[in-house]
């Protein structure tokens, strides 16, 4: 009895090859470092470190930009908004 709920070597890799054949896009990005870099965008300390070589606030209107396309991005294509905010109907 025990044998019959075996799967055959044999299904197993035409359910396998099935599934391959769809391509998948797969998104990987870690924002550590990107997440560091634009903090010290947006509240000066990038631009502070140079001890004035650097225009403090260039600096964060950069960050600023940084801040708008990454969000854009993660609500593009990471569904920011519908995870973050989830609607109360669905």
């Amino acid at each position: 009895m025990a044998e019959s709920s075996i799967i055959s070597d044999q299904k197993v890799e035409a359910l396998a090859k099935k599934g391959m054949d769809r391509i998948k896009k797969v998104y990987v990005w870690d924002m550590d470092e990107t997440l560091i870099l634009l903090k010290s965008l947006l509240n000066g300390t990038y631009a502070q470190a140079f001890n004035g070589l650097k225009d403090v606030q260039k600096g964060i209107e950069i960050g600023k930009m940084w801040e708008k396309h990454i969000l854009q991005i993660c609500d593009d294509f990471f569904f920011y908004e519908q995870v973050s905010f989830p609607s109360s109907s669905r």
